[in-house]
């Protein structure tokens, strides 16, 4: 198979963005735990953390293995995996939502901005992936001239 080839008949959503979900999804449930050791501290409840973090972590990083697994087979196109990254979007955006208080108190100088962006990082990045892989044009890639 020639080079033009295989680069027409590559799909352009999947790729290594399935695989980086799942990791950013287990990142999302490390971020809260990972902060303390190395300064980044605020006083949120242990269950807040696992609703904010954990719950939406795993339903990432459970919607990017059959992803990865379409992907893998070629098959990304689907119903499937559109159903996959919305949910994962869904989950980011539950992420982000839930940090807006507390980017409120790091606006109005009660949360330091150093622990407040550490922790709600993962939500945004979760979110912008999915979005991307829901969204990312699918089929035959244009053939480069020349």
């Amino acid at each position: 198979m020639s080079t033009s080839q295989r680069s027409t008949a590559a799909p352009r959503r999947g790729g290594l963005g399935p695989v980086a979900l799942a990791a950013l999804g287990a990142w999302a449930m490390a971020v809260p735990y990972l902060g303390p050791p190395i300064g980044l501290t605020l006083e949120v409840p242990a269950g807040v953390e696992f609703a904010d973090h954990v719950v939406p972590g795993l339903f990432v990083a459970a919607a990017s293995l059959p992803f990865i697994v379409l992907e893998r087979s070629g098959r990304v196109e689907g119903l499937l995996s559109l159903t996959m990254a919305g949910l994962a979007f869904l989950a980011g955006f539950w992420m982000v939502a839930t940090h807006v208080p507390l980017l409120l108190e790091a606006l109005a100088g009660v949360t330091g901005w150093a622990p407040t962006v550490w922790h709600a990082h993962p939500g945004a990045a979760n979110s912008l992936l999915a979005l991307w892989l829901l969204v990312a044009p699918t089929g035959p890639r244009p053939e480069m001239p020349g």
